[in-house]
């Protein structure tokens, strides 16, 4: 059973992102959803910074429902991924 479920919605330049999660322990597991373009990573770098703060430092991003990732937004991955590894976590990449 999930500790917290978060739906964190934002629209960028017309193109709606929703990002869920849930805490597994000491782990957080994403789930955006949809056409990933690089104009919306925004919320997903907001949510991880924010889950960064309060001291979460294992993530999973799940892709089982997004339909198609961007080159813009597939860098700004590896960004995300770096702040991660800065904060001495764990990301992994599944579905």
């Amino acid at each position: 059973m999930p500790s917290i479920k978060h739906v964190f919605d934002r629209e960028n330049i017309g193109v709606p992102v929703n990002v869920n999660y849930r805490k597994v322990g000491g782990i957080v597991i994403l789930y955006p959803e949809g056409r990933l373009q690089g104009v919306a990573v925004g919320p997903l770098k907001v949510l991880v910074q924010e889950l960064l703060d309060q001291e979460l430092r294992d993530f999973i991003i799940s892709f089982k429902d997004v339909h198609s990732i961007d080159a813009p937004y597939a860098t700004a991955l590896n960004s995300i991924y770096k702040e991660i590894l800065r904060s001495d976590g764990k990301l992994i990449l599944s579905d």
